[in-house]
């Protein structure tokens, strides 16, 4: 992935990266929409790094889940749908709608990448 995915630059808000350990890097950023249990879509962005995924709520770190904690990942193939779900251990499952297929398609791409790597 020679492509930069950093789309929000997380890499430069040092409020958000000096809460990250020393060897954590952003793989990819970027805005979505997080939906809450009552279905209701709040506007969040997500960061990936080579060891977690984080949920931002503007320079917030609102939650951080290990990428060796995710069991499964669900995507809506229905045309126009972009939501999906990361399905995690121990925790409760994380639901997100994106504006772009494609950006859909780069976070599935690289939470398996580091997920293999582990």
């Amino acid at each position: 992935m020679d492509k930069n995915l950093d789309h929000i630059d997380i890499k430069s808000q040092k409020k958000v990266t000096c809460e990250f350990d020393a060897d954590e890097s952003v793989i990819l950023s970027s805005d979505i929409k997080k939906v809450n249990d009552y279905g209701k879509a709040q506007g969040r962005a997500i960061a990936i790094t080579n060891k977690r995924i984080y949920n931002l709520a503007g320079k917030k770190i609102k939650r951080a889940i290990k990428i060796s904690d995710v069991t499964a990942m669900t995507k809506n193939n229905v045309h126009k749908n972009l939501e999906f779900i990361i399905h995690v251990s121990s925790e409760s499952d994380y639901r997100f709608q994106i504006s772009k297929l494609e950006t859909r398609d780069e976070i599935f791409s690289v939470i398996k990448k580091y997920y293999a790597a582990i």
